[in-house]
């Protein structure tokens, strides 16, 4: 299926247009060879693949099925537009459906948002990506970017994530702790604590051990301690009777000795060493910095000082996704007319 609009005057002009109000697809397509397109839109102002459905099947399908070779080259949908959104699906349950071998959906812009997903039903997602592998990747080439930005407008959860999550960087944020069902009531309240913060990179060791008959005991720690740590600091609380405890010999080769006044004392001690690991130093702590030009005057947190959301730190995308939000959004949610539309020019591109 191949389509075409040259209408530059025109943002309604449109490639390749489908509706349906039954149990299929508004626009489908099928490719099987190993090159060639299954839809192929093209707009020069408008949109290049329009589909509408208002039942319960996506508005836009479509599949390729070449062998699967290193020069395969099929593409299920393509589609462009040189001023405008290249495609636009509207239905009551999926926009837009795509699958594959490899990849289900790609989207690119050279001036602004690959692929937009809105949605106005409470529970369901703008964009969804479900697959044994990563449902949703993202990836930026600028060092100013984010692979993925999210944000809750109204104050709410930005990202929630049912499962672990893994961090390979830095993680910086402005609060965080632990939320748990309450262990004395986990059927109607929850348990909540904080981190412990600190402008250093700390890791804390900590046990108990009762001395000898001499007054001594002997400390082990991991073997990868001294590797990773630094810069000793040394806790010593003596229990069940009154005794002095020091540190008789510091760490070295991943132990050290406590000497009691006393003999048999019970001591419990913590050990806090800072990171010297090779993260840790090619990505210290930087617990003060000036902001730049563009964010002075501005907060990350704008409501905490009593001012408003506008005066927040966003990245540039989110004043663009702000800017198009609109006009995007009225286009996905557009009836449409098409006695208004004009003719739609079938060629062979």
């Amino acid at each position: 299926m191949r389509g075409s609009s040259n209408n530059a005057d025109n943002n309604d002009a449109h490639g390749v247009v489908g509706i349906s109000d039954g149990h299929a697809a508004g626009v489908a397509g099928e490719n099987d060879a190993s090159a060639g397109t299954g839809v192929y839109g093209y707009s020069a102002n408008g949109t290049g693949v329009l589909g509408e459905s208002s039942g319960d099947e996506p508005a836009i399908v479509a599949h390729a099925f070449g062998p699967q070779t290193p020069n395969n080259n099929s593409v299920g949908l393509y589609a462009e537009s040189a001023n405008n959104v290249a495609i636009i699906g509207k239905s009551s349950y999926f926009g837009i459906s795509g699958g594959g071998d490899e990849t289900g959906v790609i989207g690119g812009s050279s001036a602004g948002v690959g692929v937009f997903g809105s949605t106005n039903a409470t529970h369901y997602a703008g964009v969804e990506g479900y697959g044994p592998g990563h449902a949703i990747y993202g990836h930026t080439t600028s060092a100013q970017g984010s692979g993925i930005y999210a944000e809750n407008m109204l104050g709410g959860t930005a990202g929630y994530f049912i499962g672990d999550v893994a961090v390979t960087g830095t993680l910086s944020k402005g609060g965080g702790g632990f939320t748990i069902d309450h262990p004395q009531d986990p059927e109607t309240k929850y348990l909540s604590h904080a981190f412990v913060e600190s402008p250093e990179m700390l890791n804390i060791y900590s046990g108990s051990v009762t001395t000898d008959d001499s007054g001594e005991a002997v400390v082990t720690l991991p073997p990868y301690f001294e590797a990773l740590n630094k810069d000793f600091r040394y806790q010593l609380t003596v229990q069940g009777t009154f005794a002095q405890a020091i540190i008789g010999e510091e760490i070295d080769h991943n132990r050290f000795v406590i000497r009691t006044d006393k003999p048999s004392v019970h001591v419990y001690w913590q050990v806090t060493g800072v990171r010297r690991d090779p993260f840790a130093q090619t990505s210290p702590v930087i617990v003060e910095r000036d902001k730049t030009d563009e964010e002075r005057g501005r907060y990350l947190y704008p409501m905490a000082y009593g001012k408003p959301r506008e005066m927040g730190i966003r990245p540039a995308i989110q004043s663009i996704l702000e800017a198009r939000y609109d006009e995007v959004v009225s286009l996905i949610g557009a009836p449409l007319r098409y006695e208004a539309r004009p003719s739609f020019q079938i060629n062979d591109r």
